[in-house]
């Protein structure tokens, strides 16, 4: 994943968790990084899209756990 990606996606979890996943959007995000709304819409056009990514990144992240405990 590149680099300003994974800022995104950093933000992101940090933002719900502060704030609550209601109250957060594009906007809020590209705010707290310092970049533009369209620099952030060029990477994820919408917020769920964000969630959902953060959602299999922690799936992927879970299912390497459960594999080194397995093996």
């Amino acid at each position: 994943m590149g680099k300003t990606k994974d800022r995104i996606l950093e933000t992101a979890i940090f933002l719900f968790n502060e704030q609550g996943l209601s109250k957060v959007t594009l906007r809020t995000i590209a705010a707290e990084m310092g970049i533009s709304q369209g620099n952030l819409n060029y990477h994820y056009k919408k917020r769920e899209d964000i969630i959902e990514t953060i959602y299999f990144e922690m799936v992927k992240q879970i299912n390497k756990e459960i594999e080194l405990l397995i093996t």
